[in-house]
């Protein structure tokens, strides 16, 4: 089992603006290079969106790591993605992206963060709802509001991938995944949180979901860690045509285009 490249991947660049604080260790070219000695054939970029209370990048670190890009892949013979891990910011499915940003992204990646700024009435339906959701039980309409929440942001924007599904905010990940089998997005297999049971992965794989193994790196030792996609894989028996960077290039939107 051989992966083509690593979606999912954390820089220096999810920090705090203006401390010294930053939630991952390694800086661009410290990805590029470790991802190109593993012998990954493409990498991308996804630090934290523009919302994350705590860590994030900010659009001025987007432009400059394209500029940097031309030069890397040259360097080391990879091809760079530069993207984002988008936050969910309502619970009707709005994500911390504008129409405008697409353009300067290679990759859309999405997921369910707890520190994403929200309206005060949104911390109560969908940051607080689902805290209390995960320790006392979700209810049947936490349930419902949060699979809506998914399937409105896949249709309504251009999401690559939908990271750790199923991990901070319940979901009905079947009806997600219906809706990302018709708008091309794929549903990650999360190098440090996965969240799938095997009549889930067979009902997502009969519907023809392709998922995609990312390692959620935030430091450069985890670069191209599949070791839990892997056994995912193989324990769920899930078929190499619907892993999305198995021995093949994954059909981004944002970037094949």
């Amino acid at each position: 089992m051989a992966f083509f490249g690593d979606y999912h991947t954390h820089t220096i660049y999810s920090k705090r603006k203006h401390t010294f604080g930053q939630h991952a260790t390694g800086t661009l070219e410290d990805n590029v290079r470790q991802a190109s000695e593993l012998g990954l054939k493409e990498i991308a970029i996804t630090d934290h969106g523009y919302s994350h209370r705590l860590y994030r990048t900010y659009r001025e670190h987007t432009k400059t790591m394209k500029e940097q890009v031309r030069e890397l892949e040259k360097k080391y013979n990879i091809k760079v993605l530069i993207g984002v891990e988008a936050n969910f910011v309502s619970s009707k499915g709005e994500i911390d992206l504008n129409p405008e940003d697409f353009k300067d992204l290679d990759i859309v990646v999405c997921g369910y963060h707890t520190m994403a700024k929200t309206t005060f009435k949104e911390k109560f339906k969908l940051v607080w709802a689902n805290f209390f959701g995960k320790i006392f039980g979700y209810s049947k309409k936490l349930v419902e509001r949060n699979t809506q929440a998914y399937i409105n942001a896949i249709n309504n924007y251009d999401i690559d991938i939908i990271s750790h599904p199923n991990v901070g905010a319940k979901i009905d990940i079947v009806r997600v995944g219906e809706a990302a089998v018709k708008r091309g997005t794929m549903l990650e297999l999360n190098g440090k949180r996965l969240n799938y049971t095997q009549q889930e992965i067979d009902q997502l794989v009969k519907m023809g979901v392709m998922f995609v193994a990312g390692s959620d790196a935030h430091g450069v030792d985890r670069i191209a860690d599949f070791n839990k996609p892997r056994k995912a894989i193989k324990e769920f028996n899930i078929p190499p045509q619907n892993i999305a960077n198995w021995d093949k290039v994954p059909n981004f939107k944002n970037y094949r285009r």
